[in-house]
């Protein structure tokens, strides 16, 4: 689950602007134990007028994952997703976001332009105290980054090196475990990309489900018609329940 997000240079977002799901309430229905003592909401909702921005911190949201994982095998290849604020496209955009992973915390931030990841640095909290993962920063075009690994990973020196010599310029490190096939143990890498995998969705779906097919399929299951209907209650959108519109109602 998102603990929090930042961006700042992406489409209409020039400054700073953040995202924070930490909850002070414990009791909701809307808000989840993810960690011993951290409790997160379920779920964000986003209200403003037309043309505020809303879509594009979603954009933003959905980028960073994007980043996080995509690959790719030629280092001329422009990083697609970046967008940024017209006034200040020759600056780099820069991203942000901490997220639990089975318990355990990770934070990632990413600086990038159009061409390369500029910099970027994954920390995570396997014993609740801050330790790197990896920290990586662009040298020059068409030579490697340099790449530092977090003693916690204990990987061997090869391993750190077939990463290394992996990692184009415009790619993260993670990203590597979706075009190497390792024959070292990189746990702890393989399993986080996984999970990302698993766990993100583009922020307008993964082409399977739209939004009216899930609030049919939440209608006729109790238990998701509660949450969605208490959703709904908690946003203050004058929605008393939800009922799917059936052909037989013009």
């Amino acid at each position: 689950m998102i603990r929090e997000f930042w961006v700042r240079n992406f489409f209409s977002i020039r400054d700073k602007q953040e995202l924070n799901f930490e909850a002070k309430k414990t009791d909701c229905p809307l808000v989840a134990e993810v960690a011993e003592g951290v409790f997160l909401y379920k779920l964000g909702i986003l209200f403003g007028a037309n043309a505020s921005g809303k879509s594009n911190m979603l954009l933003a949201l959905n980028e960073v994952f994007t980043v996080l994982v995509s690959s790719s095998v030629d280092d001329s290849e422009a990083i697609k997703g970046r967008v940024p604020f017209k006034l200040t496209e020759d600056e780099p955009t820069e991203m942000y976001v901490s997220f639990y992973v089975s318990g355990v915390r990770y934070d990632y931030y990413v600086t990038f332009n159009d061409r390369v990841i500029i910099s970027e640095q994954l920390y995570y909290y396997p014993n609740n105290y801050k330790t790197v993962f990896y920290e990586r920063d662009y040298v020059g075009e068409k030579l490697q980054s340099n790449i530092k690994f977090g003693a916690s990973l204990k990987l061997q020196p090869d391993t750190q090196e077939t990463i290394r010599s992996n990692t184009l310029n415009n790619h993260s490190v993670l990203a590597v475990c979706k075009k190497v096939a390792f024959k070292e143990d990189i746990a702890p890498f393989t399993a986080l990309h996984s999970w990302i995998m698993s766990n993100y969705h583009e922020v307008d779906g993964d082409g399977i489900k739209g939004t009216v097919e899930i609030l049919k399929n939440a209608y006729n299951n109790p238990r998701k018609r509660k949450f969605f209907n208490l959703m709904f209650a908690k946003a203050d959108l004058n929605n008393v329940d939800f009922r799917p519109i059936t052909e037989d109602i013009a």
